[in-house]
């Protein structure tokens, strides 16, 4: 729901700080060509300059957002990018707990933080009507939108758990490491995991494949995924026939894809634990 006003609420409320996001993104979903970030901070700047000095060189959006939100008794995800998007979650009770888990011979531990009472689940879900969002991960923690699982399902265990531990445990071992090779890493791990899930996982990555584009990380890690599976099980460049992958055993798909996960990981220790970029660099 849009929402310009937030009338008959305090000024510095978290629902005024809300509303300013909702304008920016509303505005730069219509309007795709133009960059709304500019209005955005000086939007936030007025709206923290009653609370802060705004003008200190050593003002900070990110900790202003972040210390505001927590001071009227709510958690924020912070004031980073999502996509091209500024964003901004918000939500009232969060619940601590650790999981362990294995990818083949490769036992990872996380804390996982579970999200629950949201006031605002970023962009990306504002653009979607309330379409529903996983979670993410940073080197601290997972965070899991509660609401979004069945923490039973293969949804929750492979499909978030499998996937944004990775990350996770990526996010350590390589800190610098691109947002496209810890998705083609995560996307190996769930391949690794999946069982009833994974022809139509191997059809999801085929159909949004895309070597060209170089600016989002999804597309170019699941070209790669593709075509490091096709060769290996296939002996070919780029299998796009379901019929073909469907004729292939789950436990084999399983095996190619931590394979490639392994090989991987030794590339990327042989470039060193500052190595930033990979799969960019390969050729098509």
């Amino acid at each position: 729901e849009d929402i310009d006003i937030v009338e008959g609420k305090e000024p510095n409320s978290i629902d005024s700080l809300v509303n300013i996001f909702k304008i920016y993104w509303r505005s730069s979903l219509l309007d795709p060509d133009k960059d709304y970030d500019s209005l955005l901070i000086e939007d936030l700047n007025l709206f923290f300059s009653h609370r802060y000095d705004t003008k200190n060189e050593s003002f900070n959006l990110d900790s202003c957002i972040t210390n505001f939100v927590t001071s009227v008794g709510y958690y924020s995800g912070g004031f980073g990018k999502v996509g091209r998007l500024r964003d901004l979650l918000v939500w009232k009770t969060q619940k601590d707990s650790t999981y362990t888990f294995s990818i083949k011979d490769e036992v990872i531990s996380v804390p996982v933080v579970f999200l629950e009472d949201f006031v605002t689940k970023g962009w990306g879900n504002y653009a979607t009507i309330n379409k529903s969002i996983g979670g993410w991960a940073t080197d601290d923690a997972l965070y899991c939108v509660k609401e979004s699982y069945d923490i039973e399902s293969v949804w929750f265990t492979v499909h978030y758990l499998a996937h944004e531990g990775k990350h996770f445990s990526d996010y350590k071992i390589f800190p610098k490491l691109s947002g496209f090779d810890l998705e083609f890493r995560a996307k190996l791990s769930e391949l690794s995991l999946a069982r009833e899930t994974v022809y139509p996982l191997i059809k999801r990555f085929i159909g949004s494949a895309n070597y060209d584009d170089r600016d989002n990380q999804h597309p170019l890690a699941n070209y790669f995924v593709i075509k490091g599976l096709s060769k290996k099980i296939f002996d070919s460049e780029f299998v796009t026939d379901m019929t073909l992958w469907e004729t292939i055993d789950v436990d084999i798909i399983n095996n190619a894809a931590y394979a490639l996960l392994k090989e991987n990981t030794i590339a990327l220790h042989n470039e060193g634990p500052e190595v930033e970029n990979f799969i960019k660099k390969q050729s098509r």
